[in-house]
């Protein structure tokens, strides 16, 4: 999927973890970036759910106001990314569930249990910045990788994609995250091979 704006970047991934990795334009090689900087981080983050609209305008204002600090935690958020994507693909560095559990440490650190009007439970203690970003992903993660759904993932198998997303098709044969963009290539490709007919 080629799009030059994060708007328009679909969420095919069927988790937010997924929609994460996703945000690379080819999850096998690490090429093409949708996320070209932390604004994008940050407006991925709404879209997909990661953080509410109240958390994305404060985190927004913080980004403008403290660019150099909002540039180091969109690095961290793209190394972890990063570590997510080897996870979940098999493809495992020896530091990754390491780095994972510094940002689940770091989670803890800034949470507390507070009670509101929808009962008792752990909230993002201070302001909210880029950082909240990454700790709900890794939240996510962790309670994604202990789920059924873990079971269920699958990589596009499109050329220039590699995607990840929860097959849930009876049959567990879905190939592509979307017939629209990668199969109805792989289609195009099969017609111009049986017939010869070559690609402009």
């Amino acid at each position: 999927m080629v799009t030059e704006r994060v708007e328009d970047l679909p969420l095919r991934g069927g988790h937010a973890v997924l929609d994460f990795v996703n945000t690379v334009h080819d999850v096998r090689t690490g090429v093409g970036e949708h996320l070209p900087g932390p604004p994008d981080l940050a407006l991925w983050a709404r879209r997909a759910g990661v953080v509410g609209e109240v958390e994305h305008r404060a985190i927004a204002a913080r980004i403008q106001a403290e660019p150099i600090r909002a540039r180091a935690a969109y690095r961290r958020a793209l190394d972890l990314r990063s570590a997510i994507t080897r996870l979940l693909t098999g493809a495992e560095d020896r530091s990754d569930p390491a780095l994972i559990d510094r940002w689940r440490r770091h989670l803890a650190a800034r949470q507390a249990l507070r009670r509101t009007d929808a009962g008792l439970g752990l909230h993002w203690t201070g302001r909210p910045d880029l950082d909240l970003v990454g700790a709900r992903v890794v939240e996510a993660f962790i309670e994604f990788v202990a789920s059924e759904d873990a079971r269920l993932i699958s990589q596009c198998a499109g050329p220039r994609c590699g995607w990840l997303y929860l097959d849930r098709s009876p049959t567990r044969r879905r190939r592509w995250c979307s017939m629209q963009d990668c199969g109805n290539r792989a289609k195009v490709r099969r017609f111009r091979a049986r017939t010869g007919v070559k690609g402009s």
